[in-house]
């Protein structure tokens, strides 16, 4: 038994290692900002412009572009556009609105709070010394509490409690490094509810990923630890082109089969005859033969 956990554990680690670590496993980063990534499937070919301001993929559900606008992207695809645009309004707020599934879901941050504004749902997520601390939403709440020494954390929810102390690694592909989980204690994080690293819209062969507020503990979750909003528009069906049937002209005579002689016009082979013994030639029935009786 402890060895078939290690090699789920050691399957999992290779996993992640093979992971992009921006944008999660199976995932190739083609746009990276302070609030998140754009990014495609790490199996299609991608073709950028010399600033980076347009990507084109060509996936196998067509060919999808990627174009910076004056407030943020815009990704064109068969199925659906799917945009986000960044607001810096005069009171202070700040705006990250994705336009998704023809509805918009909004993260807004303003002052000591932060929120999700999605269709049917809101999410009040608490800041303190710049860091998120807490959240409170329909699937319920948790506090993050600070500790002294390190980088240290105990996360409180209605599961439990965990206690968790963080380190730091250096990206293997990206510039800058990230938190990582030295040692955990207490309840299993995936029990706390909106503990996430951040949230990922799906459209199949591409998607977006925002990422949540700093925090130390979020940075240094997987992405095991996401909300995910997947596409609701399919993609048409590939189109199958036929070569059309060319009519035949009714005027147009038809050429025969040099096999076939339906009329009978063409005169049957006599058998040939043997010059030196006459008698021997067989007998054609039809009469073709004009040697049948050898003359005297």
């Amino acid at each position: 038994m402890k060895n078939f956990v290690f090699c789920v554990a050691l399957a999992a680690t290779l996993q992640l290692a093979q992971a992009d670590e921006l944008s999660g496993p199976g995932h190739k980063t083609l746009v990276n900002e302070e609030w998140g990534t754009v990014f495609c499937s790490d199996n299609f070919a991608t073709r950028s412009d010399p600033f980076g301001q347009r990507h084109q993929v060509d996936s196998d559900k067509g060919k999808i572009s990627l174009s910076k606008t004056v407030d943020g992207w815009l990704v064109q695809s068969p199925n659906q556009n799917m945009r986000l645009r960044r607001q810096q309004n005069v009171d202070g707020t700040e705006r990250i609105l994705v336009t998704f599934n023809s509805a918009t879901y909004v993260f807004e941050t303003k002052a000591n709070d932060y929120t999700w504004i999605f269709p049917g749902d809101r999410v009040y997520f608490t800041l303190r010394e710049g860091e998120l601390r807490g959240a409170l939403g329909s699937e319920g709440a948790y506090k993050m509490h600070k500790k002294s020494g390190g980088v240290a954390y105990n996360i409180e929810s209605e599961a439990g409690e965990s206690q968790v102390l963080l380190g730091r690694k250096k990206y293997t592909k990206f510039p800058g490094s990230h938190y990582v989980i030295v040692r955990k204690d207490g309840e299993d994080l995936a029990r706390h509810p909106y503990l996430v690293h951040g949230v990922v819209f799906d459209n199949g062969p591409v998607g977006i990923f925002v990422r949540m507020p700093r925090n130390p503990v979020l940075d240094a979750l997987d992405f095991s630890f996401v909300k995910s909003v997947a596409s609701k528009v399919p993609y048409p069906e590939p189109k199958v082109v036929e070569t059309p049937t060319k009519e035949r002209d009714p005027l147009q005579a038809v050429e025969p089969d040099p096999n076939e002689d339906p009329l009978g016009l063409k005169r049957n082979e006599p058998p040939k005859r043997d010059m030196k013994n006459p008698e021997s030639t067989p007998h054609d029935a039809k009469g073709n033969n004009q040697w049948n009786i050898v003359p005297k």
